[in-house]
């Protein structure tokens, strides 16, 4: 750990900077939060270099932050602490003390960090940007998510993507979770403002299959 603090030589006060912009981009409650948990956060995660992670999670960052550029290590370890801290949203806001063993196990944390820092690198979806104003697309819930029913605005019916059918699979790179509603997405793509990177996800062959059957 001594090794690898020193050969990343990474600034805790840059890495939780870095954290709460991240975490602005996906949860500003959240963020709003950040400020009073930095203590916390910097014992956990920060002073530890992620070793508080099961081994192969730890290993896995280690890896990520050795092969990025050394002006974005502060920025990947940042994101990776962003990530921790989503899976722990209700400790980190409530009223109590928050120890370590409060905070759940994050998985797949530099997978999705690198996703929180670049969302078109994930792979199956389509990423687009929207500007200021509304994005034109309704949605309706589904057993699979959250599915594009419909366009509000011209120019959306003749983009690219999305498309009917399509799945709101993620926001500013951070998955939505699977069992988010209408009004949960409407909140945070109302918190998260403009630009805003929305990931969505084309249906499979079966579930295109089964909306056909839904529509006759």
């Amino acid at each position: 750990l001594d090794a690898a603090s020193a050969k990343f030589a990474l600034d805790a006060d840059g890495v939780l900077d870095a954290c709460d912009a991240a975490v602005k981009k996906v949860d500003p409650e959240l963020a709003n939060a950040l400020p009073r948990r930095r203590a916390v956060l910097k014992a956990t995660y920060v002073d530890s270099l992620l070793a508080t992670l099961p081994e192969t999670e730890a290993a896995a960052c280690w890896a990520a932050l050795a092969t990025a550029p050394s002006e974005k290590r502060a920025e990947a370890a940042g994101a990776m602490v962003a990530i921790a801290a989503v899976a722990a949203r209700s400790a980190l806001l409530g009223d109590d003390e928050v120890s370590n063993e409060a905070f759940p196990v994050p998985s797949s944390v530099a997978a999705r960090a690198a996703r929180l820092l670049d969302p078109s690198s994930e792979v199956g979806v389509e990423v687009v940007a929207f500007g200021p104003g509304p994005l034109g697309v309704l949605l309706t819930r589904k057993p699979r998510g959250l599915v594009v029913s419909n366009f509000s605005l011209p120019e959306r019916r003749l983009a690219d993507a999305p498309q009917i059918g399509d799945v709101l699979a993620a926001v500013n790179g951070l998955p939505l979770p699977p069992a988010a509603t209408l009004s949960d997405a409407v909140t945070l793509l109302k918190g998260v403002g403009r630009p805003v990177l929305v990931a969505f996800r084309s249906p499979t062959p079966s579930e295109r299959a089964a909306d056909a059957r839904q529509a006759a």
